[in-house]
């Protein structure tokens, strides 16, 4: 029998102290994508937020395009 989780509602800021993925909506409600595992769309997901640390680090430059590495124990693969 799976296990019950219990937990209380969050207040205020604290829904702040979780880190979320963001997964475009057209990889969702685009029929072009219905093909696409769940799996590939959170990898998707999982490199866009990669992708959102050197502009937040201030080292993104106009024009040069940015490499990603991922290691496996990341992506959880």
């Amino acid at each position: 029998m799976p296990e019950t989780i219990s937990s209380d509602y969050f207040y205020g800021d604290e829904s702040e102290e979780f880190v979320f993925f963001k997964i475009p909506r057209q990889l969702i409600t685009n029929p072009k994508f219905k093909h696409v595992s769940t799996d590939a769309k959170l990898l998707y997901g999982m490199l866009l937020d990669c992708m959102s640390l050197p502009r937040t680090a201030g080292m993104m430059m106009p024009g040069v395009s940015v490499s990603i590495i991922l290691w496996t124990r990341y992506a959880g693969i």
